[in-house]
C-alpha cells in the first residue's frame, strides 16, 4: 500500500507541472511573439457604479433573465461616459464570463492592424506584404478594404484574410498585452483562427475556444475607443470611421436608432447558431455608453434587442 504522505506529494506535483504545451494560467505563453509590452494596457478606469448595477439589474430581472445570465447562457456589461469619459461608470451581469464569440472578435484584427501600423511608423515592426505603402507607412487600398468588408459587412472571406495579414499571433499578442484578454479577468476577447473555413491556430488557454468574447472585455474595448486611447487618438478616430456604417440593422443598433435617429453606433455583432452577440460604443443626446450583450439562448435576437432598448435607459442617468 503506497504511503500516504508519498501519494499526496505524487499529486501535488501533477497538479504543479503543467502538461506540455499547456500555459500557467494568467502567464503569458511561450508561444506568443515577442516579449511583454505591458505599455500596451492602458486603464480605462471604469469605476463601480451601484446607481448603474441597479439599473442593469433591474433591466435583466424584468427580461426574466436571471437563469440564464447565472448558468452561462446571458451577460451584458456597460460603461457610462457620459458624466465622466475619463472614469466611466460601470456595471456588469455575469460580465466576466467568457462565451464564444461568433464574429465579434473580429474587432481584434482591426484593434491589432492598428497597432501593427503604429508599430511600423516608430520602426518597430516589419510592414509585411501587401498591407502598408508610403511613408508614415499608410494601409494599402486593398488591406483597408479588407477591414473594412470585415466590420461594415461581417464578411468572413475579408475577416480571415486580413486576420492572416496581420498575423494572428501578433494579434493575440495585442489581446493579452492590452489586458483585453486576461486570465484573472476571466478571459475576453480572443482569436484563434480565421473565419472561412481557417484551421484552428491557437484556441485560448482557459475553455479551448478558438473565438471568444467577455461582455467585461468588449466593454473595455469599446471604452477605450471613446476616450481615444485605443491604440492612439487618431487611430481610434479611424476605427470609428470603420465601425459607424453598417450592412445590419439589428439589435443594439436597432434598439438605439429607433429612438435616436441621429445617434452615432460604433458596434460589431456576432451570429453563430443560437449565440446573437452585440457590442457598440453609442453616442446620442444626453448620453454616451459603451454596452455589450452576449447570449447564447434560443430567443436572443429578440432578447438582444429589448435589453439594447432597455438598457439605454440606464446611459446619462448615473451620478
Amino acid at each position: 500500500m503506497a504511503h500516504p504522505a508519498r501519494t499526496l506529494l505524487a499529486a501535488l506535483a501533477l497538479v504543479a507541472a503543467p502538461l506540455s504545451g499547456q500555459t500557467l494560467l494568467g502567464s503569458r505563453p511561450s508561444w506568443l511573439p515577442g516579449p511583454a509590452r505591458p505599455s500596451l494596457r492602458v486603464n480605462p478606469h471604469l469605476r463601480p457604479s451601484p446607481t448603474l448595477q441597479r439599473c442593469l439589474d433591474g433591466v435583466v430581472a424584468r427580461m426574466g433573465l436571471q437563469t440564464d445570465a447565472r448558468e452561462g447562457r446571458f451577460s451584458v456589461a456597460m460603461a457610462d461616459l457620459t458624466a465622466d469619459a475619463e472614469h466611466p461608470a460601470y456595471a456588469g451581469v455575469a460580465d466576466t464570463r467568457m462565451m464564444y464569440g461568433a464574429s465579434v472578435p473580429k474587432i481584434a484584427t482591426l484593434g491589432a492592424a492598428f497597432q501593427w501600423r503604429r508599430d511600423v511608423r516608430a520602426g518597430t515592426a516589419p510592414a509585411g506584404t501587401g498591407a502598408f505603402e508610403g511613408t508614415p507607412a499608410e494601409f494599402t487600398h486593398g488591406f483597408r478594404e479588407e477591414l473594412r468588408r470585415m466590420i461594415f459587412h461581417s464578411d468572413n472571406r475579408a475577416a480571415t484574410t486580413a486576420a492572416h495579414r496581420t498575423g494572428l499571433p501578433r494579434v493575440a499578442s495585442w489581446l493579452w498585452d492590452t489586458g483585453l484578454y486576461d486570465p484573472a479577468l476571466g478571459g475576453g476577447v480572443w482569436l484563434g483562427r480565421g473565419f472561412f473555413h481557417d484551421p484552428v491556430w491557437r484556441p485560448e488557454p482557459m475553455r479551448n475556444l478558438a473565438h471568444a468574447a467577455s461582455a467585461r472585455s468588449l466593454v473595455t474595448f469599446y471604452t477605450l475607443l471613446g476616450q481615444d486611447r485605443l491604440v492612439d487618438a487618431a487611430s481610434s478616430a479611424e476605427m470609428r470611421v470603420l465601425m459607424e456604417p453598417s450592412a445590419f440593422h439589428n439589435r443594439i443598433r436597432r434598439a438605439v436608432l429607433e429612438r435616436w435617429p441621429n445617434a452615432h453606433v460604433y458596434r460589431k455583432t456576432g451570429t453563430w447558431h443560437q449565440y446573437r452577440h452585440d457590442s457598440a460604443l453609442v453616442e446620442r443626446p444626453g448620453a454616451r455608453y459603451a454596452v455589450a450583450a452576449l447570449c447564447g439562448t434560443w430567443r436572443c435576437e429578440q432578447e438582444v434587442l429589448a435589453f439594447g432598448r432597455e438598457a439605454d435607459g440606464c446611459a446619462g442617468a448615473v451620478r
